[in-house]
Parts: C-alpha cells; structure tokens; sequence
C-alpha cells in the first residue's frame, strides 16, 4: 500500500524493536525491502539488531543516501531522457545520442578543481575574486617547488570547499540554481555589490560544470524534473540496450522504503522521497530529542496536523541546541505534507519510551528534557546518576574504570557492550 508514514522516537532501537515486520521481507519471492542509511556502520547495526532479535534477517538491502536517490529516479521515464539525451549538446548530431554524467561528490571535487584551473588561467573578470584569492600565495610557477605546491593545495582546498557547497545548492536551493541555470542572478538588484560579485563566479563555475551543453547534471535537476513531470514509477521501461557507463544499474522494485534516522538527504531529496510515496510505501524513522519538536513538525496527531502551538519551540537551552536538525525538519515537514503527487496525506506515528524507573532522578530529567518542563521531584542520590569532581583527565579515567567494573560486578545482566562513553574530546 502505498503512502508516507512517519515515525518519531526520541530512541532509535524503538524502531526495529516496534517494527520488525517494516524493515523485513515477507518472503523470499516478494519484492526486497530498501533501507536507506547515512553510513555503512549504521546499516550494520541495524542488520545485527535485526537478526538479534529476529533470529534471521531476509530481504534487507542497505543504501546510501546518493545511491538510493540515483537507483530510484532511474524509475522514471523523465530522469532517462535527462541522463540519456537524444540530439542535444554540442557535436551531437540528430537522432544521435550522448549519456550526461551525474556528478557526486567525489566526482564533482575532481571537476570543479579542472573548471578552476581552466577560469584562472583566462581573463573574465567575474572570477577576480577567486585570483585574488589565490594571488596571496605569491605568483608561483607551473613548475615544481614550494609555492606551486602549495599553490595546488590551495586550489584542491578551494575545489574541496565548494564542491560541498555546490552539493547544498542542488539539495537546497532550488530557486537559486534554477535562476543559475536560466543565466540570471537570483538577487538582481537587491543584493549588494559584494554578493554580486560572490554570485556572478559561483554562477559562472555553476553554469560550466552543469550548463545544457555540459557533461554533466545534477542530482536535483533530475529529480525536480522529476516530481513535475507527474510521472509514476515505471521500472519496466528500462532498456538495457541503451543504457551506458552513467546510466547502467537498473531502477529498483522495492516492495517498501525505509528512510532510517535520515537527516541527510536535503529538501530536494526528502521531496523525492515525498513523491515516492504516490507509488510505494515509504516509512520514514526520525531520531527526535523531544515530543516539543514532533508537534511542530506533525507529528502530534495520526492525520500528521501536529497538536502544539504553531511556532511551538524548547525553552531549555541544552535541548534547543541539540534539536536542530529535528527543528529544521519540523519547519519542513508541512511542506511535504502539500506534495507527493497522489500518495495521500503523511501518516504519523510517534513513541516518546523514557526506559528506566519512574522514580529515579535520571529517569525524570529525560521526562523534563523530553516535555521540556521543569525537573519533577527532589534532587537526591539514588545511584541513576552521579557527578564526579576529579583533579584531571587522568584521575577522570580511573574513577570511570572504577565505576564500570563495579557495575559489571553488581549487574549480572549487564553486558560490555551495553556501557558507553561520551567525551567531548576523546582522543585526550
């Protein structure tokens, strides 16, 4: 069945633990499941937890975010004709075709580096903010020794840093790059002269790496393409005989989506994802500090309307520090909630756990960061939680091993790999 479900807890061993069944496979006939992870590590844990407490894992498949993103939108008709375009681009004759690469970010650090070299070394005066930049190393030379060298790392440091930057736009801010992509400033004349400047070599590079005569697209050109089109997922339309290099791997038949923990993908993204869900069942876990932020972003109520105050925000400051990425996704959900294409509204389910005794002082500080309201009951030593002054890191070391060992002695169902330990730097 297809639709978009959200989930929130503010522990993210409570989704596998409450929903097995979603991240599984029913059979091994059916369509796999696809979850979709930051990292490789956390696909790892979740595939152990999984057989940990099933017995036996069927079915799952771990994607990265790039990867899922790219598999899926080979789904669509409209994502095929982008990356494999039928006379067009320069050289390119009628009826002819050429494949246009999409650009990652590995890739796109490589490409940008090129575009670098090749815009410094011309005369075009939109980009004498970047020689500039470069000229504090000195002239150099394009021979060997030290300052060419260090001439090189500071060109591969400037390719690195807007390589991430490019990536954001894409994944963010469609309204600017679409104005890049038809050649006009996103500012105009509101902006001033030094954001002009700023902008008119940031659109320049933008337009040599990903203008229509490029190489190379964008992930967020295809997939804003993509959700105008009003397309649905059509797999079996692949044609294996045209695919090439850049367009090989086959799209993806899931029989369901599983976003896991994701605050990774961008607006762009999470829109896709959005607009997935008018032909597949897309569950969406979200690791959220506090119910404060669930409400804002919908997730107070099962028809996805949210039951706080609008604008509803944490009054303490440690739980408002460590909730941005909850708050940025809160002010973004209602917008998903307008869009999908035919997949109706996001279904929200959400589980605030605060294990422990109700009674213990550690137990009823999570409650008052989880409901953001004031501390309940007397503060007193009941062995939940204990502050240590100690006369440095060293002494600090050996009080923790004297706790640890002393906890493994008096708990026999407590187990290593149940301990953990925070520092703010724990290389020292």
């Amino acid at each position: 069945m297809s639709g978009y479900h959200l989930h929130q807890s503010s522990r993210l061993e409570s989704f596998p633990e409450r929903f097995p069944d979603i991240f599984l496979q029913k059979n091994p006939l059916s369509d796999p499941v696809y979850t979709v992870v930051q990292n490789s590590g956390l696909g790892e844990w979740l595939i152990r937890f999984l057989a940990k407490q099933q017995g036996a894992v069927m079915g799952a498949r771990i994607l990265m975010p790039e990867q899922a993103l790219r598999r899926f939108a080979a789904g669509y008709p409209t994502a095929r004709r982008l990356l494999l375009m039928e006379g067009a681009g320069e050289g390119v004759p009628e009826g002819k075709t050429f494949t246009r690469g999409l650009l990652f970010m590995d890739g796109m650090k490589l490409t940008v580096f090129k575009a670098l070299e090749e815009v410094l070394s011309g005369d075009e005066r939109i980009y004498d903010p970047l020689r500039n930049y470069m000229a504090s190393l000195g002239s150099g030379s394009t021979g060997s020794g030290g300052n060419a060298t260090a001439r090189g790392e500071r060109l591969w440091q400037l390719s690195d840093a807007l390589a991430g930057i490019f990536y954001h736009y894409g994944m963010n801010c469609l309204p600017l790059v679409e104005a890049w992509d038809r050649g006009e400033s996103y500012f105009g004349s509101k902006a001033n002269s030094g954001d002009v400047a700023a902008e008119a070599w940031q659109r320049g590079l933008w337009r040599r790496i990903f203008g229509k005569d490029a190489p190379y697209t964008h992930l967020s050109r295809i997939l804003s393409e993509v959700m105008v089109s009003g397309e649905s997922y059509d797999a079996e339309g692949f044609n294996p005989e045209l695919a090439s290099s850049r367009l090989s791997n086959p799209p993806l038949k899931p029989a369901r989506i599983v976003l896991f923990g994701s605050m990774f993908l961008g607006e762009t993204g999470l829109r896709f994802f959005r607009y997935l869900a008018a032909d597949f069942e897309v569950h969406h876990f979200i690791l959220t500090p506090s119910k404060v932020f669930a409400d804002s972003a919908g997730g107070g109520a099962a028809d996805g309307t949210g039951s706080s105050p609008e604008g509803a925000t944490a009054e303490q400051p440690f739980l408002r520090n460590n909730a941005r990425l909850s708050a940025g996704f809160a002010a973004l959900l209602p917008v998903l909630d307008a869009g999908g294409g035919a997949a109706d509204g996001i279904a929200a389910d959400e589980n605030w756990e605060n294990p422990g005794e109700g009674g213990a002082l550690l137990h009823r500080l999570r409650a008052s960061m989880i409901e953001d309201a004031p501390l309940e009951g007397p503060v007193e030593d009941d062995g939940s939680l204990a502050f240590h002054n100690v006369s440095g890191p060293r002494r600090a070391v050996e009080v923790l091993k004297d706790r640890i060992l002393e906890a493994l002695r008096d708990d026999d169902n407590l187990a290593p790999t149940q301990i953990g330990v925070l520092a703010p730097d724990i290389s020292r």
